[in-house]
């Protein structure tokens, strides 16, 4: 039987690899970071509810050489992984850049140094982000990677240098790159892990706390929903043959407009939320240093949402062609403002 090892199964998204993964025979390692085995398993325990038998926890140091394993634990794994899904990442956008880097840059090495010993490997699956193309604008192409337009914040600048160094073994080992965008997963309000940056400014918006923003309501923000994005990431990963080396996980042409998503908070309170948009980057910096001037009291609002907010005035369509073409579909993740909803309840 083909066993993956899994890192990031208690994040946000991680939930919704593990549950595509338990729909296949397949032996299920997840590679979770804590001080102890029993804190491994409480935490997958509390997140992952189905079939908790169906796989093996590992606690394990992804800053460490072979994972942080005990020497016959990792030796019995290195035997055994055919797949490794390497999902884990701090997505938090306001790491310093040092810090950022330690938990998606050198992670990703520690792993690909594991991957190289695991000789029955049949694939190394990467989830990057599509917001690797930082500051660049308009159509994104799945086989593009590099570029010197900079980036808005130290998550995409980490995962770029991440997805550089996986780009790296190409040829050495059997990489396969997954790139979502912006993950739509339901809101708990009484979970522990943080809010995402479209909750936080769907909110500030409904309350009035946004009046302006960056770019053109026009503009479109790629979302996905988190079920669909794993289903795709999972069926990729676990296919026999690939033809290419890049997915863009994305709506691409499907994505919804700031307008749009903007309508729907509005529909669903029932009040008209006035915002203006100041079109680039420069403009809109300018229009809050001068509505901060007379109203402080939105300042700390547009200093916490800083690390995010200016992507708005990136505006891009993340071409999925390369997905399509693998899943043998026309399109793909039809109305994925459908997924927003699901975090204004």
């Amino acid at each position: 039987m083909n066993t993956v090892v899994l890192t990031g199964a208690t994040g946000v998204f991680g939930k919704f690899l593990v549950d595509e993964l338990l729909k296949n025979p397949l032996k299920i390692v997840l590679l979770v970071r804590a001080s102890s085995l029993k804190e491994a398993e409480k935490r997958v325990k509390n997140l992952v509810s189905k079939s908790p038998n169906k796989f093996s926890v590992f606690q394990c140091d992804l800053t460490k050489e072979d994972l942080g394993l005990g020497e016959h634990e990792c030796l019995d794994l290195i035997k055994d992984t055919t797949y490794i899904l390497h999902a884990a990442a701090s997505t938090k956008f306001t790491l310093p850049l040092d810090e950022a880097k330690r938990n998606n840059v050198d992670t990703t090495k520690v792993l690909l140094d594991f991957a190289k010993k695991c000789s029955n490997l049949k694939r190394f699956g990467f989830v990057g982000t599509a917001f690797v193309a930082g500051k660049r604008t308009g159509i994104i192409l799945e086989d593009e990677f590099k570029h010197s337009k900079g980036f808005l914040n130290t998550y995409e600048e980490s995962k770029y240098e991440a997805e550089m160094l996986v780009r790296r073994k190409v040829g050495k080992l059997p990489i396969t790159i997954f790139r979502p965008s912006l993950i739509i997963t339901p809101f708990q309000r009484s979970g522990h892990n943080p809010i995402s940056a479209l909750t936080l400014g769907l909110f500030l918006a409904r309350r009035g706390f946004l009046p302006i923003l960056p770019g053109k309501e026009n503009n479109r923000l790629d979302i996905i929903e988190g079920t669909i994005a794993a289903k795709a990431i999972i069926k990729i990963l676990l296919k026999e043959k690939l033809t290419h080396l890049t997915y863009h996980i994305t709506s691409a042409e499907n994505s919804p407009s700031i307008r749009n998503l903007i309508s729907l908070v509005e529909d669903k309170y029932g009040k008209s939320i006035p915002i203006r948009f100041c079109g680039n980057i420069e403009k809109f910096m300018e229009q809050v240093r001068s509505i901060t001037h007379f109203r402080p009291d939105f300042a700390a609002i547009y200093k916490k949402t800083e690390s995010f907010l200016p992507e708005l005035a990136f505006p891009k369509i993340f071409d999925n062609h390369n997905l399509q073409e693998e899943l043998g579909v026309q399109t793909f993740s039809v109305k994925p403002i459908k997924g927003v909803e699901t975090i204004l309840k």
